[in-house]
């Protein structure tokens, strides 16, 4: 990768290189807490969903046009390098990136925020405890 890139073969400090001016896009398993990560920072998603809710959360993020999945062969589930680079392109060079820059750096205000953050989850607590107070008055 000499002249095109770092190679880094032990742990990745994601937030970190997220967070660099440089970063534009970012190819992600589609794990909650990448796509949190992401969405933080304003970065454009493609999703490569690989195991358990990751496939459920891409196609969420697809619907909502905040990310591009990567073409995979219907029958095995596999994937070539053609297959990322023209996610990426879609994101990141093609007219319709566009649509997904403006989305993720309006998500960026959300998830980067977290006085915003932490009421969703006294709410989200609240609720719990509402439902689980009206559960035991049932019984």
């Amino acid at each position: 990768v000499a002249g095109r890139g770092v190679l880094c073969r032990g742990w990745v400090p994601q937030v970190r290189l997220l967070a660099h001016a440089s970063v534009g896009g970012f190819l992600t398993h589609a794990g909650w807490n990448s796509i949190a990560e992401g969405l933080a920072h304003g970065v454009r998603l493609v999703l490569l969903p690989l195991v358990f809710e990751q496939g459920l959360n891409a196609r969420n993020l697809v619907d909502k046009k905040v990310g591009v999945e990567v073409a995979r062969d219907e029958q095995d589930g596999s994937f070539a390098a053609a297959d990322i680079a023209a996610a990426l392109r879609r994101v990141m060079v093609e007219d319709e990136g566009e649509g997904f820059g403006a989305k993720v750096k309006e998500l960026a205000k959300v998830f980067g925020d977290d006085e915003v953050n932490d009421q969703c989850v006294r709410d989200f607590l609240r609720h719990l405890s509402e439902h689980t107070k009206k559960n035991q008055d049932q019984d």
